[in-house]
């Protein structure tokens, strides 16, 4: 065997997938479940909900990727514009946050404006990490505001701690006269970036059962509670007296 991969997820399915299209018949991909699609699986439950192992959109602009999906899944995709919102300082920001920063209090929104205009010229050698990319980006103003927390709230990492290499175009540049246009026209831009439409599977598709976990309970289990005895001090209960014009007929 001369090419083995590790997994059956998106990444090593897609590998043998272009493989094969290459003319290479020498693989072989393991997979440790008895299903395919690593994070990517979905199931059904016995009530017939479907349950994903994470977030299922596909929102590639690559010709071959999005022909490769319509291959393997003919009719087999929903596909939804984006409509997401940022909250903050006591309102929603539409997303893309540079494009709409237009809902910013005064002060904070003349922040992200003129910090697009006092962006630090390019280095020689390019950023050093994420956080020197975003400055060189969007500047100072939206930094502060959006992109610093978000990226730090999303990766769990310090942008400043983090590696630039793998952006790609997942951000692309920001038009600043678009910026300017959109504050002068009280308008909402919400078209920009790759991800502006996302394509989910079709839950008709997702057709699989998981085998059921075994749980060992250790908890220790309460007897259940006896019959508290009737105070002496209390009435008995009465017995209830149906009314004849409400006492159930039984036909024989």
């Amino acid at each position: 065997m001369r090419i083995l991969i590790i997994g059956a997820g998106p990444t090593g399915l897609g590998a043998a997938w272009r493989l094969k299209e290459l003319g290479h018949q020498d693989f072989l991909v393991l997979e440790r479940n008895s299903y395919v699609g690593g994070l990517a699986a979905s199931f059904l439950d016995p009530q017939g909900f479907t349950w994903d192992f994470a977030i299922h959109v596909a929102h590639s602009h690559y010709h071959y990727v999005d022909r490769l999906l319509q291959t393997v899944m003919p009719d087999g995709f929903l596909t939804h514009e984006r409509r997401s919102w940022i909250h903050t300082q006591r309102t929603f920001v539409p997303y893309p946050f540079q494009y709409n920063f237009r809902h910013l209090p005064e002060q904070a929104r003349r922040e992200c404006l003129d910090g697009l205009f006092a962006r630090p010229a390019q280095l020689p050698h390019g950023p050093a990490n994420f956080e020197e990319w975003i400055l060189a980006s969007v500047g100072p103003g939206i930094a502060k505001h959006f992109m610093v927390p978000y990226n730090t709230k999303l990766w769990t990492v310090p942008p400043a701690k983090m590696n630039c290499r793998w952006l790609g175009d997942r951000v692309p540049e920001t038009d600043v006269e678009r910026v300017r246009a959109n504050i002068r026209d009280e308008r909402d831009d919400v078209s920009w970036g790759p991800n502006r439409s996302r394509q989910i599977p079709h839950p008709a598709r997702q057709k699989r059962t998981p085998p059921r976990p075994r749980i060992l309970d250790t908890r220790r289990r309460r007897p259940p509670p006896r019959p508290r005895p009737n105070p002496g001090n209390s009435r008995p209960r009465q017995p209830i007296t149906i009314p004849p014009h409400r006492a159930p007929r039984c036909a024989i």
